[in-house]
């Protein structure tokens, strides 16, 4: 701590996935991991590496026999011969698999859920595991011939190709029990509902009196602020709070970045706003700072998880909206993704609002970055819901239940006047399209319940409802 504020190390945003400082490298370790490719090249290497090895432990060593295998060189052409036979197939067979799992996510949840099922650790292990056994018979095949220089009795590399063709043959049915799990709604909502829990936990937390600092205001308002245009067009993916903090300390600036992580950035759109503490930053100075700037973002052409909070909320309204749409007609999966936007958004309720700001090793404030609002979440989970379920009386009562829960998270009297406003959007919305009197009512119910907890009159909000339609019949015969 630091004059009572949280110093930059408290506050500093640590990656688990990669400790490195540089943002260039996190981001080319995310996108290795986001590929299919890296994991089998590594399968392949090893494979041909471990062939090497234990072809000449064969043609030195001479292993004549071991227990349960005595093999000749005929022998061991055919065995390794169906090994790669063997893998090639597979390795067809689980590429086509993949290949109608990516179909299957995009048409019925969401393309932008394409990402989560490519970076699956499972799945590119088992291309590893059967590629890197290909290889490894491949090339043992090459080197075990009947004529001078060959492997005269390779019964070590033919054992070793058993074993292994058993671990891929087990890690395969592994492979395929995960591949029926990471289909179903149920697991795809799961693991968005992580991430993001996890991204939220993360941010560093921000401060509305940021904005009332003396120095910081007038740093950063007035002729001497500096703009600096986007580089390149794409969406903002990641930022290097670390090293912004240093460039900034380094030309005794403060820099707020402007867009938000996950924002569209047009080329030339302001990027970054740079204000001096002392003396106006010079044009020499400005390019050599402007040049350091650009390496301490990424700017893609998709939208990621790495830093993007709103992104995971975007894909769980996103897999709810087609779950609702005529085509696919799953409900249920539209509540699932319900509860799910429940439990992210409570847990957003509960963090504290306003720009981030991160201060130097002497307690001065250097960097803003302006993390999602609770407005923003809210409304990017309600808005286009609300308006597709409007005339379904079960998805409306588990969106006014959310809200419920969400108000029920926090306190604060602003978000409470947020939470109000949508369950009297949701209201308006579902008045002249759901008629049945009863769930009229069970609506009004739920609209009360919240009404109690922000504290505000539900009578302008509340359904109207037949009363004499609720009344029972009588039978008169």
């Amino acid at each position: 701590m630091v004059d009572g504020r949280p110093s930059y190390a408290d506050q500093i945003y640590v990656d688990q996935r990669c400790m490195n400082s540089n943002q260039r490298l996190r981001t080319f370790l995310d996108n290795l991991r986001s590929s299919l490719w890296f994991r089998p090249a590594l399968g392949a290497l090893f494979g041909a590496a471990l062939a090497a090895v234990l072809s000449e432990l064969d043609r030195n060593r001479g292993f004549s026999s071991l227990p349960l295998l005595q093999i000749g060189v005929e022998g061991s052409h055919a065995v390794l011969g169906a090994i790669a036979t063997g893998m090639l197939t597979i390795l067809g067979l689980v590429f086509s698999i993949l290949m109608v799992a990516l179909v299957l996510a995009s048409q019925q949840f969401s393309p932008r859920i394409l990402r989560n099922f490519i970076r699956d650790r499972v799945a590119q292990n088992v291309l590893a595991v059967f590629i890197g056994v290909f290889v490894y018979a491949l090339l043992l095949l090459a080197r075990i011939n009947q004529t001078e220089g060959g492997i005269d009795s390779p019964v070590l590399s033919v054992t070793v190709a058993i074993l292994v063709t058993l671990i891929a043959i087990g890690y395969f049915i592994h492979f395929i029990d995960h591949i029926t799990k990471t289909i179903r709604a149920n697991y795809i909502v799961d693991d968005i509902d992580r991430q993001v829990m996890q991204l939220l936990r993360k941010q560093p937390g921000g401060s509305a009196e940021i904005l009332h600092d003396e120095a910081v205001v007038n740093a950063l308002r007035g002729e001497q602020v500096k703009i600096i245009p986007a580089p390149a067009v794409g969406y903002l993916q990641s930022v290097d709070h670390e090293t912004l903090v240093q460039v900034a300390q380094k030309y005794d600036v403060i820099i707020r970045v402007e867009p938000m992580i996950g924002d569209f950035v047009a080329k030339g759109r302001p990027l970054f706003s740079v204000g001096s503490t002392a003396e106006e930053v010079d044009h020499e100075q400005l390019a050599d700072l402007t040049k350091e700037l650009s390496e301490t973002i990424e700017i893609g052409v998709e939208r990621t998880m790495l830093d993007d909070i709103l992104f995971g909320v975007r894909q769980l309204v996103d897999i709810a909206l087609r779950a609702v749409s005529p085509g696919i007609n799953d409900p249920t999966t539209a509540i699932n993704c319900i509860d799910h936007l429940s439990n992210v958004l409570s847990q957003a309720a509960r963090q504290g609002e306003g720009d981030s700001y991160f201060q130097d090793s002497e307690g001065q404030i250097r960097l803003l970055l302006r993390p999602p609002a609770f407005a923003d979440m809210l409304d990017l989970a309600f808005n286009q819901l609300r308006h597709y379920t409007r005339d379904d009386a079960v998805l409306t009562k588990r969106l006014l239940a959310a809200l419920i829960e969400i108000a029920q998270a926090t306190k604060v009297v602003q978000r409470h006047a947020l939470i109000w406003q949508h369950a009297s959007m949701i209201s308006r919305s579902v008045d002249p399209h759901i008629h049945e009197p009863l769930e009229r009512q069970a609506i009004n119910e739920r609209l009360r319940t919240l009404a109690a907890h922000v504290g505000q009159q539900p009578h302008q909000v509340l359904l109207a409802v037949d009363e004499t339609l609720l009344a029972p019949q009588r039978n008169h015969d």
